[in-house]
């Protein structure tokens, strides 16, 4: 799997010792409660230089969460957690304070 090309070979298995399975309904069953339709603002998190889902396919599946999600745009890998530690936190904390914002409305 690859997270970020710059990974060291150290941080990868160190990474990848944490992950799971997912189970393969979880993409292949249609979803039957869409957050973004019934009022939950939404929020996406784009990877500028992803190599797993290229940009693209990002900018379409943040397309599908409406006109209201809030997006953000970071010169980040595929985890882009691990490569912009603050970045991503801001972001998140941005989206959670537009959220609660919107609610107070």
């Amino acid at each position: 799997m690859a997270f970020n090309d710059g990974m060291s070979n150290e941080d990868i298995e160190l990474y990848t010792s944490h992950l799971g399975h997912s189970a393969v309904a979880a993409s292949a069953t249609p979803s039957v409660y869409e957050s973004w339709s019934n009022g939950i603002p939404c929020s996406y998190i784009f990877c500028e230089i992803d190599n797993c889902i290229t940009l693209p396919v990002q900018q379409m599946m943040a397309s599908q969460l409406g006109p209201g999600a809030l997006t953000f745009s970071l010169k980040a890998e595929h985890v882009p957690f691990i490569g912009f530690p603050q970045e991503s936190a801001d972001a998140i904390v941005k989206a959670a304070a537009e959220g609660i914002r919107r609610k107070d409305l």
